[in-house]
């Protein structure tokens, strides 16, 4: 529940500016992003690049970005493109393993999804993302370049947002969340979680997810699991549960559930700590609008799918991790047919040793300043 007892960790009415993000503002002005201007662009399929185009059209619109927002956004289309060429050239000459039993954890931020992933990927049983594979899915640089450029951004990204980790923690080593290779085909719902960008929104009403869960699949196979089974979790794949049951049919869902006033305030946190740093204007009713708006009609879809899947469903509440952590995980494991051993149980316990709470500060927000009691 929100604390009005001490100013808000991300503060909308006095936004944090570092120095660096000065800088890149003195030095570069915000500038129309053009999709067909950029190396690449004129080898994605027609929809895709419709949907990219469509995307930065929105941008342009009502984003209002501030000139490190333009830079971030120039820069994210830029490793989209690459990406695309990159995974084509890959496909051309090789030929990958097919990704079999995945189990996918649903939840939306602050549902406890976070503690668990931690600790499942902690036990080794499984294969999960780190921070540093999602930045150059299917590039042949080495290792330790992957990992240098990564830790560098990552320690960037603090600087620029000093209470983003305490919203949100990201481990260069993982387990990490497979938001980035969601974005590869320009549909996902990241864009207006920290973009004010409300046509867009409106368009992912009705969007397909397929092509981006396709093209997520292939990724999935270059970074390879070996005899592992896929852990994968991002809040934003409970908006398309039906596109990943068409892509992974054998696919399992660990779906945890907390009661949505629980979690709307942090969630438009986290909208606004991304908002602070690319935009100019930075209003708290208009994030809090949009949030509703998604997570209405994203839980809708989900339910609906899930309903109708339940052999293929384990749900959890957000008590039953924080309260059971050690007797959650073993249904986790019994539900998705895992072996349980005493290793397993001894890496769990050392994990909740470092996945404490509040490790970076407590997470502070004001729930009024995105839904006023009069609004």
């Amino acid at each position: 529940m929100p604390d009005n007892t001490v100013p808000p960790t991300i503060d909308i009415s006095r936004p944090h500016r570092s120095l660096v993000a000065r800088m890149v503002e003195t030095m570069r002005k915000p500038r129309k992003i053009v999709l067909g201007s950029f190396d690449h662009a004129n080898s994605l399929d027609p929809t895709t690049r419709a949907n990219g185009e469509f995307l930065l059209e929105c941008i342009e619109e009502t984003a209002e970005l501030n000139g490190l927002g333009s830079l971030m956004i120039e820069n994210m289309v830029k490793e989209i493109l690459r990406n695309h060429h990159q995974v084509a050239e890959r496909f051309r000459v090789e030929t990958f393993a097919p990704i079999k039993d995945p189990i996918f954890i649903l939840g939306l931020p602050r549902t406890g999804s976070t503690y668990l992933f931690n600790l499942l990927g902690a036990t080794g049983k499984f294969r999960t993302l780190t921070h540093w594979e999602t930045h150059d899915v299917a590039s042949r640089k080495p290792v330790l370049l992957k990992k240098a450029q990564a830790a560098f951004l990552l320690k960037l990204m603090h600087h620029l947002s000093p209470g983003f980790r305490t919203v949100h923690e990201i481990r260069l080593e993982g387990p990490e969340e497979c938001t980035k290779p969601i974005l590869d085909c320009f549909v996902s719902q990241s864009f207006p979680s920290i973009l004010h960008i409300p046509r867009y929104n409106d368009f992912l009403d009705t969007a397909d997810y397929l092509p981006t869960y396709q093209f997520y699949y292939k990724q999935l196979q270059i970074l390879g699991c070996g005899e592992k089974r896929w852990l994968l979790k991002t809040p934003i794949h409970i908006q398309s549960i039906d596109s990943i049951l068409q892509v992974f049919p054998d696919a399992k869902f660990i779906h945890l559930h907390r009661d949505l006033n629980e979690v709307l305030g942090s969630i438009c946190s986290l909208a606004a700590a991304y908002r602070c740093m690319t935009s100019h204007r930075v209003n708290g009713r208009e994030i809090g609008s949009e949030v509703r708006k998604f997570l209405t009609r994203d839980l809708a879809k989900a339910k609906a799918v899930l309903d109708g899947n339940r052999d293929k469903v384990l749900d959890l509440h957000y008590r039953d991790i924080v309260d059971q952590p050690i007797g959650t995980a073993r249904k986790v494991f019994d539900f998705v047919g895992s072996p349980y051993d005493e290793g397993v149980e001894q890496s769990l316990r050392n994990e909740m040793n470092v996945s404490v709470p509040n490790k970076f500060g407590k997470h502070v927000y004001r729930f009024e300043d995105y839904y006023p009691a009069n609004g």
